[in-house]
């Protein structure tokens, strides 16, 4: 039932937008006329609505997409008003036709919405694990002393903080890429001798967030370390292909942490 409410809801709009340009007209009569530049603008709203219709298709996307529908019924709620205003004679429609139109938008929101949660490509993870021959408490020393990371981690050169439960880290990682990214992650998760975890966000939570984890267990003559990340949000379907890198990243890492602990 949902992919059929996604295909109806792209079609709906690559075919709105695309009537933008058959019947311009149609359209110019609805924009404020404070508004600058009505043709371009009603071109914009065009192709607007025929690219984010077509992006819904792609899951990689489709969050994006949705919301940015969602965002541009926003923003052309105005018009709707302005129609209203104006009279339905000026559109040859009942004023009642004008009226109803406004809580349309609210439903259209909510149709879009519905498709901005898409848990196929909303959530990515990493994992990673490989046996050490070394004790837990030694190699949840050599994970716990960010200050010495520099020394040994070629993926996370640097790290700052206490570690404490709640309190922040400041992080900077450097992919097998060469690039270096620098970010304040949140302490979530601390079990001593056990288990490690930080949350950061991209911007603000919700868009792009990854929770970096770490995982011992006692295993015969040693400790098998499980290491990863699990990210989500809105855009990490359109990323998900720079987390190959990545993890290539966490897999240096892995190597040189039982180098050092064994």
């Amino acid at each position: 039932m949902k992919k059929v409410s996604l295909y109806l809801l792209s079609f709906f709009y690559i075919v709105a937008g695309l009537n933008h340009f058959i019947n311009p007209d149609m359209y110019l009569k609805m924009i404020p006329l404070w508004l600058p530049a009505h043709e371009t603008l009603n071109l914009l709203t065009g192709a607007s609505e025929m690219l984010l219709g077509m992006m819904l298709i792609r899951g990689e996307v489709r969050s994006l997409a949705a919301w940015g529908l969602i965002l541009l019924l926003i923003a052309i709620f105005p018009a709707n008003i302005y129609m209203y205003t104006q009279g339905g004679a000026a559109y040859g429609m009942p004023d009642w036709a004008l009226l109803g139109r406004l809580p349309l938008q609210f439903l259209f929101i909510v149709w879009a919405h519905v498709h901005t949660k898409n848990p196929e490509f909303d959530r990515q993870a990493i994992r990673t694990q490989l046996d050490i021959q070394a004790s837990e408490s030694k190699v949840w020393k050599e994970l716990t002393t960010f200050e010495a990371y520099s020394e040994w981690n070629p993926f996370i050169v640097q790290a700052r903080g206490s570690g404490a439960l709640g309190e922040k880290l400041e992080i900077v990682l450097r992919p097998p890429d060469g690039s270096e990214f620098r970010f304040k992650s949140l302490v979530v998760e601390r079990v001593e001798n056990h288990a490690f975890a930080w949350r950061g966000s991209f911007l603000f939570r919700g868009l792009f967030d990854g929770t970096h984890f770490y995982r011992l267990e006692k295993t015969q003559g040693g400790v098998r370390f499980e290491h990863g990340e699990a990210f989500e949000g809105i855009l990490v379907g359109a990323l998900a292909k720079l987390l190959g890198p990545t993890k290539s990243g966490f897999e240096l890492m892995n190597e040189a942490l039982k180098k050092r602990c064994e």
